[in-house]
């Protein structure tokens, strides 16, 4: 295919329903039908449309995870032929990889958080000083105040009551076959393939929403502190004097609860919470806040619940979301837009039968590392034979996909997980010779060298390798993953009888079993006869 069919200025976009319901929840299927009269589209140009709601059935505020977006609704992505059912292309974890690759494929963000709902901040982990000087790690919990976070759940403009409605995202289609996504661009002969189906799989709910955090301000201070968890942390208040039966505010005497608007508590009025209070003995009671309004003087918020049980809550407080609450969506509308091309004459002779089509994608293999041992090899059984690249990524199950923090798509780092050797052995080799060693201050710049030469393997440039503001250059601020390139340039590597092993050494066990992920991005054909499809690994 030439650049002049490419860059043909003959095209229109043809908008596509889904050939199943309407309206979609968590594990539904998603299917659309392209029929092969659309010839040639350009497939990077084409996205999906998706109406997204919040249906959490008590308010909760819940956001898509940072850095991933509307992607993160897509579990499964599968395109077939629609002549024939032959399987095309069949990617898995598709909104993790998504997640992933987003961090390091921008450096400024604006359009992703405007159409796709990429919240902030886009990395997964802040890395900074305490008061001594020493370093100290934290979780990205999500700051109710930013707009890009709250677009699921915003609130009204007075009185933190909910306004939750139904709102529309544009999702690219990160495809091998479809959009050539890691390759050059082209177009996608679906006349050739006799008109393609995809299959679209949605996630999880606990996949898809993660809970927005709180935000404190110091008294003295203007700017905000690291934006809290509702979950873990809670906020802590005090009763509003005389044993208040369903009363009570921030303490604006403590860091954790100087606020100056109630959009900073990260709640909204319906919202069930657990509050843990000293007086009387002390105890906790599940209350449904009925209301939130600010306080005078500054720094202060009043927070009113109902009160079943007409028990007086006494003494310090603390208040946390009530992690029984599920979360939910729903998806109102689903369309594909897809852009199609009209290709000059003397372009449609080069793309008529016989063809052979080559595309990069991926193929996912999964490991568990037990908690006790201290040297691991996780086996890579891909039998592809034009391997470009290998990554890791590394999921503590515990935290897989909790409401605050989801290990799934931020990963673990190696401080976390102890991990302080690890090498790929290929063909009866070590590559490299000697185990890299990829903690903070061993061989970190090492590790990211190595990922931004096998992203450059499936054609991606790295814009960004984490945040660099005040501490973050202490630790990986984006998922860390091991990477390794197979092959540059046109050549390819074959892995059918390489036995490839990820081969990892730590210095002590862990708490919870990790879940080894790793992608690997290899070149496939179809190879299009009048004998029909045949895929070629």
């Amino acid at each position: 295919m030439t650049d002049k069919i490419v860059n043909s200025q003959n095209s229109s976009y043809i908008s596509l329903v889904p050939t199943t319901q309407t309206q979609f929840t968590e594990n539904g299927q998603c299917i659309f039908e392209v029929d092969e009269s659309l010839g040639y589209i350009k497939g990077r140009d084409s996205y999906l449309v998706l109406e997204v709601e919040n249906t959490s059935s008590d308010f909760s505020r819940w956001s898509f995870p940072n850095g991933v977006g509307a992607s993160a609704l897509i579990k499964r992505l599968e395109i077939y032929s629609r002549s024939t059912g032959q399987l095309l292309e069949a990617l898995d974890n598709y909104n993790q990889w998504c997640g992933i690759e987003n961090q390091y494929m921008r450096d400024d963000f604006t359009t992703e958080q405007r159409e796709q709902g990429v919240g902030t901040p886009t990395y997964q982990h802040i890395n900074g000083y305490d008061g001594a000087g020493n370093v100290f790690r934290n979780q990205v919990n999500l700051d109710p105040t930013a707009i890009e976070n709250s677009l699921l759940s915003p609130l009204s403009a007075t009185g933190a009551s909910p306004r939750y409605f139904s709102r529309q995202f544009l999702v690219p289609i990160k495809s091998g076959i479809f959009s050539r996504w890691w390759d050059s661009e082209k177009l996608c002969p679906v006349l050739n393939f006799g008109g393609l189906r995809m299959v679209i799989t949605f996630a999880p709910n606990e996949e898809v929403c993660m809970r927005l955090g709180y935000v404190p301000k110091l008294p003295a201070d203007t700017k905000p502190n690291l934006v809290r968890s509702l979950v873990s942390q809670g906020i802590k208040c005090l009763d509003q004097g005389g044993g208040s039966l369903d009363n009570f505010q921030t303490n604006e005497a403590e860091e954790e609860g100087y606020f100056t608007s109630v959009e900073q508590l990260g709640l909204a009025v319906g919202m069930s919470v657990v509050v843990s209070y000293t007086g009387g003995g002390g105890g906790t009671t599940t209350r449904t806040i009925t209301a939130i309004e600010t306080m005078l003087p500054t720094g202060r918020v009043k927070i009113t619940c109902d009160n079943p049980s007409g028990a007086p809550l006494t003494g310090d407080l603390l208040l946390k979301v009530d992690t029984t609450k599920a979360p939910s969506f729903k998806v109102n509308k689903a369309e594909l837009r897809v852009l199609q091309m009209v290709v000059p004459k003397d372009g449609m002779d080069k793309l008529a039968k016989p063809m052979k089509y080559e595309y990069t994608s991926y193929d996912q293999f999964f490991n568990t590392l037990p908690t006790s041992v201290l040297r691991h090899q996780v086996p890579i059984q891909s039998v592809a034979t034009k391997g470009r690249s290998i990554f890791t990524h590394f999921v503590d199950s515990s935290t897989e996909t909790t409401q605050d923090h989801k290990s799934y798509y931020s990963g673990e780092s190696p401080s976390e997980i102890h991990l302080n050797s690890v090498q790929l052995f290929l063909n009866n080799r070590n590559y490299p010779l000697q185990a890299i060693d990829p903690r903070k201050y061993r061989d970190k710049p090492l590790m990211l060298n190595e990922l931004v030469k096998a992203l450059g393997s499936i054609n991606k440039s790295a814009m960004n390798l984490g945040s660099n503001e005040k501490g973050q250059l202490e630790d990986y601020s984006n998922t860390f993953l091991y990477a390794r390139e197979l092959a540059r340039g046109d050549f390819v590597f074959n892995l059918r009888n390489a036995e490839p092993e990820v081969r990892l050494g730590f210095t002590q066990t862990r708490s919870s079993p990790v879940r080894c992920n790793s992608f690997v991005f290899s070149r496939k054909v179809v190879d299009i006869s009048p004998q029909g499809l045949m895929v070629e690994l």
